[in-house]
């Protein structure tokens, strides 16, 4: 399966150990994220859809213009689509589902506040848990707090492989869809 996610690129970075590098984890930020749990897993955050990744990182602003995709904290960088895949039979937990919510005992409401010290612990919860094969979760997916229609979700136990990275402008399709999706006024 295929997975995006919004970060920086620099074609200066060589390898996942520098800033910049599209499979670069950003492990000084590990701990702010909603279902982060620093010091027990690292967490990759992904969208299902081209545009739930692009929403997930630009939907705070009510105006959306070319600027917005330079990185400054990184010469030369800007923010990127980045395309992973992982196998289609990784263990994700949809707390989309009904069923899961109740197999597990956590309600919508739960899922998206935004206090991370609640949705924290349940993915806590969840990382030790095991499914019913007895093997452990290796992420959780839920709705993104911007569009109920793009499902992000976040891998703990395995780690996506990259595909390819698309340069992000005003004209991308992802971000045109994006805009149109939250009502954005694009320059």
């Amino acid at each position: 399966m295929l997975l995006y996610r919004i970060a920086p690129y620099s074609s200066a970075a060589a390898d996942s150990s520098q800033p910049g590098h599209p499979s670069y984890l950003h492990k000084p930020a590990q701990g702010y994220g909603r279902v982060d749990n620093a010091g027990i897993y690292d967490v990759w955050y992904l969208s299902r859809t081209e545009a739930g990744a692009v929403g997930e990182v630009f939907a705070r602003y009510t105006e959306w213009q070319e600027v917005m995709f330079d990185f400054r904290a990184i010469a030369g960088a800007r923010y990127a689509l980045h395309t992973y895949s992982v196998h289609d039979d990784c263990k994700i937990i949809d707390l989309d589902d009904a069923q899961a919510l109740v197999d597990v005992g956590l309600r919508p409401t739960q899922v998206v506040t935004r206090n991370r010290t609640v949705t924290q612990r349940w993915a806590q919860k969840l990382y030790n848990q095991t499914t019913m094969t007895g093997m452990a979760w290796d992420g959780v997916q839920w709705w993104s707090r911007h569009h109920s229609d793009w499902p992000v979700l976040g891998l703990w136990r395995t780690a996506p492989t990259y595909v390819r990275t698309s340069e992000l402008s005003m004209a991308h399709s992802a971000v045109v869809d994006a805009a149109g999706t939250l009502n954005r006024r694009t320059k």
